[in-house]
């Protein structure tokens, strides 16, 4: 999903002083020298163990380590646009600060719709994790996919061979209109002589049916 790369330690400074033997030194929490939160860069948090002054100097040593914070970030899916209404679904996990996040071929194809195009490598999508949350987040749109159809016609009843059939493309969910004409693909686009136009495209009745 991401990498975080490698983070070397770096010693920053150090802070001295002085106590009886026996004492148990913790760090304020504050943001002075000697203290806690002291070099702490933002959107780190800072980790020790508490250290009892022995008569070895060389051992008196409390080391804080700096750690990068731990981030939300978030992936919206949306059919067709971006709007309220086409949201599909929201992801949102956690992230060390900086880490890059790359959504792999089924992260983005996690809330695909039946009817819509699968997506590929090349709509990859990453941030770098920031200190802003709200900022930490990904868009993936999905589009609807094209399905061919088929305009069949036939005389008296749909039993047998169809007198013609014209091919037709469309996106998924479009409603097929067909015209009144007698161009290819209109619905008297086969209309035999002495048989009477259609207005409307109407499913035929079924076998055996008898009309009152």
């Amino acid at each position: 999903m991401g990498d975080d790369g490698d983070a070397r330690p770096e010693l920053l400074e150090e802070v001295s002083g002085a106590a009886a033997v026996g004492s148990v030194i913790e760090r304020a929490g504050g943001t002075g020298p000697g203290e806690f939160g002291y070099l702490c860069p933002e959107g780190y948090k800072g980790d020790y163990e508490a250290l009892v002054v022995g008569s070895d100097e060389a051992s008196n040593v409390l080391d804080v380590t700096y750690s990068r914070g731990a981030y939300g970030w978030r992936v919206k899916y949306y059919a067709d646009s971006v709007a309220p209404e086409n949201l599909l679904e929201v992801r949102e996990d956690t992230a060390l600060l900086g880490q890059r996040v790359e959504l792999s071929v089924d992260e983005l194809n996690a809330a695909l719709p039946d009817g819509y195009v699968a997506l590929g490598t090349e709509a990859g999508q990453a941030i770098t994790v920031g200190l802003d949350e709200a900022a930490n987040e990904m868009t993936v749109v999905y589009e609807r996919d094209s399905f061919d159809y088929t305009i069949n016609y036939y005389v008296d009843n749909t039993e047998g061979e169809p007198v013609a059939s014209v091919p037709g493309r469309a996106l998924y969910g479009d409603t097929v209109t067909v015209g009144q004409g007698t161009e290819q693909g209109e619905l008297n686009y086969a209309l035999p002589a002495g048989y009477v136009a259609l207005v409307e495209a109407h499913k035929p009745p079924p076998k055996n049916h008898t009309p009152f």
